[in-house]
């Protein structure tokens, strides 16, 4: 969210633990209000997408590409 300009949509980051710290991870510019995430294999193929529930939107879907790299396939 950013202050004063609600319900105007913000950056998200994506945040990776690595060895109990969190650092940052993707960034993902105007992806709206998140509020809801998770990750699931949508297409079987082992690697999970990330499917993000945004505020005054549709679902949103990132196939995971490669190690570190999730690309949107969201409408």
């Amino acid at each position: 969210m950013i202050a004063g300009r609600y319900p105007e949509a913000a950056d998200s980051l994506l945040l990776r633990n690595e060895g109990g710290r969190l650092v940052p991870g993707q960034r993902f510019e105007k992806v709206g209000l998140v509020s809801g995430a998770l990750f699931s294999d949508l297409d079987g193929d082992g690697k999970p997408e990330l499917i993000l529930a945004c505020e005054w939107g549709p679902i949103k879907i990132f196939r995971n590409e490669r190690a570190n790299s999730l690309r949107g396939t969201h409408p």
